[in-house]
């Protein structure tokens, strides 16, 4: 028996191959060697799970958003570190959102509602969208998950919101 740890290994598949040795005598036959694939997660991954509703908010009226990610990499997410942020269609990180109501800052919607998320667990962000005079008609609002000061986190758990202005 013998153990594996991840010591900041890059994320992936990391080939182990072990035989058995005879020390200071002789190597088995290569038939008794075998190996595992040991998988390192990624510190930052993400599940989409849900997200509220298209809102439609009338003028001077306000909405409140939730969705919810799991928690599918290796690192503990807490809150003011995995953050919602404000992303355009591609993707790009952006810097406001014209029916923005109340957010964290002009392009972070929400900290985790949760103080932490362990691996496998489900974390939330709540944030809300204002009509104050905004142009009638489909604003939609991109989403994604960012560790902040260390990474975003992959395009495929970025999601968004048709949000229709009366």
């Amino acid at each position: 028996s013998f153990s594996v740890s991840n010591n900041n290994d890059s994320p992936g598949n990391h080939r182990l191959y072990v035989g058995l040795v005879a020390d200071g005598v002789t190597w088995f036959s290569s038939n008794t060697h075998a190996y595992w694939d040991v998988y390192v997660n990624a510190p930052y991954q993400a599940s989409y799970v849900t997200q509220s509703a298209y809102p439609t908010v009338a003028n001077g009226e306000t909405e409140t958003m939730t969705i919810s990610y799991r928690n599918t990499g290796s690192q503990t997410w807490t809150q003011g570190v995995v953050n919602l942020a404000l992303v355009d269609q591609n993707f790009v990180p952006i810097s406001s959102f014209d029916m923005a109501s109340g957010w964290a800052s002009a392009n972070r919607l929400a900290k985790l509602n949760e103080a932490t998320v362990a691996p496998g667990a489900v974390g939330s962000y709540s944030f809300s969208v204002s009509n104050n005079n905004d142009s009638p008609g489909n604003h939609r609002l991109y989403v994604g998950l960012v560790a902040d000061g260390i990474t975003w986190f992959s395009s495929y758990t970025h999601a968004y919101w048709d949000v229709y202005a009366q």
